[in-house]
């Protein structure tokens, strides 16, 4: 059974090397991003959540609230 368990521990290092290097093909050109047509496509943010609500209920979608808070300048905020 332990034989078995480090077998197969054995073969799964390389498929995930394979697949790491298969998908970074996918993305990138000689360590640059390739240019994605649907980036920043389906989000669009707004200042106001009354302007939110407003516009999520004439499109029918949802809203997801992102709230900062503290002094953002400051390190381990």
């Amino acid at each position: 059974m332990i034989a078995a368990a480090l077998l197969l521990l054995g073969t799964a290092a390389p498929q995930d090397e394979e697949w790491t290097v298969r998908r970074a093909r996918q993305c990138c050109d000689n360590g640059k991003p390739k240019p994605w047509d649907g980036y920043n496509q389906a989000v669009t943010w707004t200042q106001s959540i009354d302007d939110a609500f407003a516009k999520a209920k004439k499109e029918g979608k949802v809203v997801m609230v992102f709230h900062l808070v503290g002094d953002l300048d400051k390190e381990g905020c």
